[in-house]
């Protein structure tokens, strides 16, 4: 009975002993064995004391003095005042930012769109520049070749003009005149008897005097020759390409900015024999026609249908049908002349 007795005793004061009134801090003590369902909601909130004390040991002392032990979200003392107005301008801000952002968005857009029908007017716009541009000259090919008219001086001197103005577009200065005073072409005076007249060969010399209206004209084996003499020790040569087509000179030369010097008629109009009388050359006794109506031009350009000229009587670019051209050419002996640089 003694020895039950003093079980009782030592058993009463070991529970005052570990007693939770003095070790309320020690977490172990304030976790509940008891894991029945009864016990689950006070487990909760013992363990979530225990842990938010232990997190408060980390911050300042005047954190840990006004520190929720009933707050699970972790507000800290020093913001918790500010909370809401926090949150409110985080929301104004998040407000503004999605305002910017729309409207920087709605700008883009707009900007873009300006941008889109901007360039399309543009593209339309050049799409019908460019249309307007090719319907007017479609098929045209036009060299910009110097203008020199023979009217005033010249009346009868085109092959010397024409011969001028091709060796102008190469950057050469020489007058239809200074090929005669110069000594690069020699001219010959006609001489009548009764109805035959004598005269040197076009071929070689010119024939009368391009400042009368009485002259004649000279060949192209005459005017390469002349050229050739001007052209000497000037990186460039004279070539007469008499016999080529039309179309390949086109091809072969103004496709290649190259302008050409042909013969054919005045105005493209039918030849006619210069008086009704024979002409021979008084070297060779040899007879031929000299037409009536020769004419020398400068070819520099062509379309579909036209063939455009520098012509020393008419004009700069004047355009003549293509059936005209070639039938005049043709009866001219198909001549025709280039300068070509080295």
């Amino acid at each position: 009975m003694r020895k039950f007795l003093l079980f009782i005793v030592i058993s009463f004061a070991l529970a005052n002993l570990y007693s939770c009134d003095d070790f309320e801090t020690i977490p172990i003590k304030e976790v509940n064995t008891d894991f029945s369902e009864d016990s689950e909601d006070s487990y909760e909130e013992e363990t979530t004391e225990d842990f938010t004390y232990n997190f408060s040991d980390f911050l300042d002392s005047s954190y840990s003095s006004e520190y929720s032990e009933s707050s699970s979200s972790f507000d800290f003392p020093d913001i918790s005042g500010y909370e809401d107005d926090i949150s409110e301008t985080t929301e104004a801000e998040e407000t503004t930012e999605e305002t910017t952002e729309t409207t920087t968005v709605s700008t883009e857009k707009e900007t873009s769109t300006r941008t889109e029908q901007t360039t399309t007017t543009s593209a339309e716009t050049t799409t019908a520049t460019t249309t307007t541009t090719k319907a007017v000259n479609e098929d045209l090919v036009l060299l910009d070749v110097p203008y020199i008219s023979q009217k005033d001086e010249y009346p009868t001197g085109c092959e010397l003009v024409s011969a001028s103005m091709l060796l102008k577009y190469y950057g050469f200065d020489i007058t239809a005149g200074e090929f005669i005073e110069n000594g690069y072409i020699e001219k010959k005076e006609p001489e009548r008897d009764s109805d035959v007249i004598y005269c040197a060969d076009p071929n070689k010399f010119f024939i009368g005097d391009p400042y009368t209206e009485s002259g004649y004209g000279c060949y192209a084996p005459a005017l390469v020759n002349a050229m050739k003499k001007y052209l000497d020790g000037k990186f460039c040569d004279a070539v007469n390409l008499s016999g080529m087509s039309l179309d390949d000179l086109c091809m072969e030369y103004i496709d290649l900015d190259e302008p050409v010097i042909i013969w054919a008629s005045v105005d493209m109009k039918p030849t006619e024999k210069k008086e009704k009388v024979k002409c021979v050359i008084k070297e060779t006794g040899k007879e031929f026609n000299w037409i009536s109506n020769e004419h020398c031009l400068v070819l520099v350009g062509y379309d579909n249908h036209y063939y455009y000229f520098n012509d020393p009587q008419s004009g700069c670019a004047v355009p003549y049908r293509k059936s005209d051209v070639e039938a005049r050419y043709k009866e001219l002996g198909k001549q025709a002349v280039i300068v070509r640089p080295w």
